[in-house]
């Protein structure tokens, strides 16, 4: 039931061409060290590509893999430097492309996952600087991009995900990572989940809709940055920073119907800015209560041209607790 048998193999050879049905495993490369590549090929109905403990820059593009029972891809404990790219992983039973405490810099490029029953991208306790770019994710039980308790510097750059659990999940991660030029609508829970996070990370020119919170960096203590984003529609709060404990600034970014706190900074320890930015259309603005330093909410629109309510006399989205606010726009 194995229709390619690789396992343990340092050659450099090559797939292309081959479409497999209803077999057990469609590949076995686990713990192989060549560059080997898949190309052109269609697997569908209960086979997995399984590449655990491989070491090898291996490749598999323009590849469709459909209605695994198991993992699309397996490439957990991998080491190599390699590419999944311009494929199509549909309708599995587990995670698609499964990365778990991989340490190579992977890559998944222009590569569309659909139907999973897990993660869609499952990179937990990795160490590698891997990178998602161009990608499409959509409809995936649990999460769309995986990366808890990762240490790697990844990034996430020019991709969609909709229909998830959360969106991106850096949950207790310590890399400095990057979401950028990125689109996550229609989660279940948080647009971007920085949670206890340590590393320097930064969100930038992304858009998150009809999420829980859109970035939620509480109890993080890393130094990070939410710049040039648009969140809206959110259950909770836009940007959620309670009981952080890193220097944070938010920079030209627009919050908009968020039913709690538009920046939510109470019992905020480290330096925070917010600049440039537009908070209308939420239960409070900003929320600094027990904030230890005063942070600096300058020149930002809060929906009035007289500056924000609350502890202020405005009649904008409403600033409370230790923010400094004017000059407002």
């Amino acid at each position: 039931d194995l229709a390619v048998g690789a396992a343990g193999t340092p050659a450099a050879w090559t797939v292309d061409n081959v479409t497999v049905v209803n077999t057990t495993s469609v590949l076995s490369a686990y713990q192989s060290s060549g560059n080997w590549v898949v190309r052109n090929s269609t697997f569908r109905r209960r086979g997995d590509i399984f590449v655990g403990e491989s070491s090898g820059d291996w490749m598999i593009e323009q590849t469709t893999i459909r209605n695994s029972t198991e993992e699309a891809i397996d490439a957990v404990n991998s080491s190599g430097q390699w590419t999944v790219r311009d494929s199509v992983i549909e309708n599995t039973a587990d995670d698609g492309v499964r990365a778990d405490e991989t340490s190579g810099d992977w890559t998944l490029v222009n590569v569309t996952v659909s139907d999973v029953e897990d993660d869609a991208v499952d990179a937990y306790e990795s160490d590698g600087n891997w990178t998602v770019r161009r990608t499409t994710v959509t409809d995936a039980s649990d999460e769309g991009i995986n990366g808890v308790s990762s240490s790697g510097d990844w990034e996430v750059r020019d991709t969609v995900v909709t229909e998830t659990d959360d969106g991106v999940d850096s949950y207790n991660s310590t890399g400095n990572w990057t979401v950028r030029d990125t689109r996550i609508t229609d989660v279940s829970d948080e647009g971007i989940d920085a949670v206890s996070s340590t590393g320097d990370w930064e969100v930038r020119g992304t858009v998150v809709t009809s999420a829980a919170d859109g970035v939620n960096g509480y109890n993080s203590t890393g130094d990070w940055t939410v710049r040039d984003t648009r969140i809206r529609n959110v259950s909770t709060h836009g940007i959620n920073a309670y009981a952080s404990g890193g220097d944070w600034t938010v920079t030209n970014a627009a919050v908009r119907n968020a039913s709690a706190n538009g920046v939510y900074a109470e019992n905020a320890a480290g330096a925070w800015e917010v600049h440039e930015s537009t908070v209308v259309d939420t239960a409070r603005g900003v929320d600094a209560t027990n904030a230890t330093a005063e942070g600096n909410a300058t020149r930002n629109y809060w929906g009035a041209s007289d500056g924000p309510s609350g502890d202020f006399s405005g009649s904008g989205a409403a600033a409370v607790g230790n923010v400094r606010v004017r000059p407002y726009y």
